[in-house]
């Protein structure tokens, strides 16, 4: 799920006493959301809280309580419990989860630990473009991609445009070798998994973080034995009853007990369930 560009990044002030503009009640410890509303620590704990416990089966990001925007985890880490900070890293991780048939093991793609110089190291001993020794383009590349990557860690880029701007420069999409040395130039957990995440939903075809093993995420096999269709029509090949939809990102399969026809998928596409399009490309209810 994307979030939309925050005007500044959101700061935590101490000191000068403000009117909290959730409950109303003035305090000297406020964290300022991008919009420059004043959030008391307590009322930002509690939605932090609801916000992370709700996001079950899937990473969300952040938003300002005030204005949607961005609001990132550095920030926010200090009005987070260690159980709810965990829980939320935990999340990410498991949003990128993939069981290998090879060894049968479950590991996420997201990594723990990098090496913070990676990305550089990866791109002075790559040969892309046709340039190889390391020239001035590449240099300005790397220089721009590390300033892009701290914008996008601050909700001020977008997934899709930091993706092209990769695509751009590397003169192909980034693979899971790319990603694997560029995260750790990003801060925010929550935007390392979006950016994983939407990479895999262009390019399924990866491979397994323990063996290697070759494997469509999308479709979650091992190999493709359906060249002749596509990972959708693949998933879509087994006939549905008439009451569960597929989810236009991931194809899960989704059935819905109860509520309005606005449901959110594990892998955090809100759809709308009478037509099973993506919400914002939806008109059922102009109709």
């Amino acid at each position: 799920e994307d979030v939309p560009p925050a005007p500044a990044a959101a700061a935590v002030l101490q000191g000068k006493s403000e009117l909290c503009c959730i409950c109303f009640e003035t305090t000297a410890e406020f964290i300022e959301c991008p919009c420059a509303k004043p959030v008391c620590a307590g009322c930002m704990t509690a939605y932090l809280e609801d916000r992370m416990s709700a996001s079950y089966g899937y990473i969300a990001p952040v938003r300002c309580p005030c204005c949607r925007a961005h609001m990132p985890m550095r920030v926010l880490e200090k009005f987070l419990t260690d159980e709810t900070s965990l829980m939320y890293r935990d999340r990410a991780y498991q949003a990128l989860n993939m069981r290998c048939p090879n060894c049968d093991q479950t590991t996420s793609l997201l990594r723990a630990e990098e090496d913070p110089d990676g990305l550089v190291q990866l791109l002075e001993s790559m040969d892309y473009n046709g340039l190889c020794p390391v020239t001035d383009q590449q240099k300005d590349f790397i220089t721009s991609t590390l300033a892009d990557c701290q914008r996008f860690s601050n909700g001020l880029l977008a997934t899709e445009e930091l993706f092209l701007l990769l695509q751009s420069g590397l003169g192909c999409a980034p693979n899971t070798r790319h990603l694997h040395a560029l995260l750790p130039q990003v801060s925010d957990v929550e935007r390392q998994a979006a950016l994983f995440l939407y990479s895999l939903r262009q390019h399924p075809r990866t491979v397994t973080a323990c063996c290697c093993y070759p494997m469509c995420f999308k479709c979650q096999i091992d190999s493709h034995t359906h060249e002749d269709m596509s990972c959708e029509e693949y998933l879509r090949r087994d006939e549905l009853p008439d009451d569960v939809r597929r989810c236009p990102s991931c194809c899960a399969a989704l059935f819905r007990s109860d509520g309005c026809n606005h449901v959110l998928c594990f892998c955090g596409t809100a759809m709308c369930y009478a037509c099973g399009q993506v919400s914002e490309q939806c008109d059922c209810h102009t109709r």
